[in-house]
């Protein structure tokens, strides 16, 4: 659900750099994330709060 909810933001904000850096760098990086992101899945999302901790910065939503 998260690259959908990605692919979501990337078509309403086409312009932002980070979300197309993002895209390129796990493209790269990532056969699953590849695949799923060539699934050209997008539906409507919740509200939901998503917490990701990163190991260095902690965690935030």
């Amino acid at each position: 659900m998260s690259v959908h909810a990605l692919r979501l933001n990337a078509g309403r904000f086409p312009a932002d750099a980070g979300v197309s850096e993002l895209v390129d760098e796990l493209t790269k990086t990532s056969s699953e994330f590849r695949t799923l992101w060539e699934e050209h899945s997008v539906g409507s999302l919740p509200r939901v709060y998503k917490v990701f901790v990163h190991p260095e910065g902690g965690a935030s939503s």
